[in-house]
């Protein structure tokens, strides 16, 4: 890598960068064999979308979780229980983490 300093308008700094990254993506995906796009699953077919869905869960905002406890959202019953257990231990992690405080 190089790196470059130089002076930009300011009324043409936008499109520099919009070239600029549009150069860099050509380079990228010409140096880059294609990659298969990832299978999807339905949840519960695999040994660890429990933690695949503990995971999720604690990247929700509480709006996003308060929408799952609620039942205003509909998933199938694997799924959901996948999202229970996934709330129940986030939920004991942060009490372990209060008591300890």
């Amino acid at each position: 890598m190089v790196e470059l300093t130089f002076e930009v308008p300011d009324r043409l700094l936008g499109q520099f960068y919009i070239a600029v990254g549009a150069v860099l993506k050509r380079g990228h995906e010409q140096s880059t064999t294609p990659q298969a796009e990832p299978e999807l699953h339905d949840w519960g077919t695999e040994a660890f979308d429990s933690e695949r869905a503990h995971k999720a869960w604690r990247k929700f905002s509480p709006r996003a979780q308060a929408v799952c406890e609620t039942g205003s959202y509909w998933m199938d019953p694997e799924t959901a229980r996948l999202f229970i257990a996934a709330r129940e231990r986030s939920l004991a992690t942060q009490a372990d983490i209060g008591a300890q405080s």
